[in-house]
């Protein structure tokens, strides 16, 4: 997979989050075990709304947040466990609802409280194909099912009703892709990109909307440009402060109500860092792939309906830094990881005060991702 950059960036009126490479994470090459049971721990406390007045709940709602651990605090080199927590807006607290081994790529996991249900990647057992594979565990029955056997990476995980959305990447390819997967069946449904070799760069979730929305470029059309460029002469990469030019980029929205899937617009020659949805609109940050100018790109706002670009915001360097950002039903409010310390707050868009929600101590542990469901 795309390693991913640690980006921050802020506005008065819209908070804006890139993301932190966490993807590179140690890979712990131990076989899927059976999950365990949530075992309270000095480290990761019931309920840490710490040092400030709880959080008015915004919506009936919980956040889905998964966090890493050393077995062994003093073996860094040892196993790692992924712990599985659900912040519910109404009773104000954050639970650890189960763990799991940490043995893949990436330590993703979502807990479905529609489902009662945890859905994660993991490594495979299967000898002839050991790659990340998607996994559920169910709380109740204390079932575990592989829904999939062709994978080698997961990047993202969304439940909704019979339907699974994964951006993942399949076995013996290197383009993530995104799909659409029953629960019942684990029959697979191909999500139309206008690519026939999508690769996800970046989604982002409305979950008032259960929509799925996914930036995509062709994989092949990607390399072909980047054999180009590293096969250019030295002057030419240096004038061109060593970027390759991308492709087009297109955005298409996965309805998971129907199970649908279109594109909503594109970007010419353009790359996505970082992308929100909320309503209408879609916010998001392009440009070239240059960390160091990143942080002070420019937001911008697509309005779904009007298909109308707003003008350009220019920000600064100023603000927290996390994976992904979502935000209340009725806008007042955006959750995110915030980077240093790493912990889940609320960020109020009037009063730009922000309450932290739960907190761990980063020597013994770190929060990975977390998503919103309605």
């Amino acid at each position: 997979m795309k390693k991913e950059k640690a980006l921050a960036v802020m506005t008065t009126v819209f908070i804006f989050i890139g993301f932190v490479g966490c993807r590179d994470s140690q890979t712990v090459n131990s076989a899927v075990s059976k999950p365990m049971s949530a075992v309270s721990t000095n480290s990761t406390k019931e309920n840490s709304i710490a040092n400030s007045q709880p959080a008015k709940a915004a919506q009936n709602g919980y956040i889905s947040f998964a966090m890493t651990s050393y077995d062994d605090p003093d073996n860094k080199d040892g196993s790692m466990t992924i712990h599985v927590f659900c912040y519910d807006f109404t009773a104000q607290k954050a639970t650890e609802v189960t763990k799991v081994p940490y043995t893949s790529q990436y330590p993703l996991a979502v807990y479905s409280k529609e489902d009662n249900c945890v859905y994660y990647s993991a490594q495979s057992t299967d000898k002839g194909n050991r790659g990340d594979q998607l996994f559920s565990y169910n709380l109740s029955t204390k079932k575990t099912v592989e829904y999939t056997h062709d994978l080698s990476a997961i990047n993202d995980i969304i439940p909704y009703k019979d339907t699974i959305y994964l951006s993942a990447m399949k076995s013996k390819t290197h383009n993530v892709a995104p799909i659409l997967i029953s629960k019942t069946s684990k029959i697979e449904t191909a999500v139309h990109t206008g690519f026939e070799d999508p690769h996800v760069e970046k989604i982002a979730y409305d979950p008032y909307a259960h929509k799925v929305y996914a930036a995509c470029q062709s994989d092949n059309a990607e390399w072909i440009l980047m054999d180009k460029f590293n096969m250019s002469a030295e002057e030419t990469k240096k004038k061109n402060n060593y970027m390759y030019e991308h492709s087009n980029t297109h955005i298409s929205a996965v309805d998971l109500d129907r199970s649908l899937s279109s594109q909503i617009f594109a970007l010419k020659k353009d790359l996505i860092y970082r992308m929100a949805a909320h309503g209408n609109q879609i916010y998001y940050v392009s440009g070239k792939d240059d960390m160091e100018s990143a942080a002070s790109e420019t937001i911008r706002q697509y309005n779904i309906q009007t298909k109308q670009t707003t003008t350009p915001i220019r920000i600064g360097k100023k603000g927290d830094t996390a994976d992904t950002i979502c935000y209340s039903q009725d806008g007042s409010k955006a959750y995110f990881l915030r980077q240093d310390p790493r912990d889940l707050v609320e960020y109020d868009m009037k009063t730009k005060e922000i309450k932290e929600l739960f907190s761990c101590d980063p020597n013994q542990s770190y929060i990975n991702n977390f998503m919103l469901f309605a």
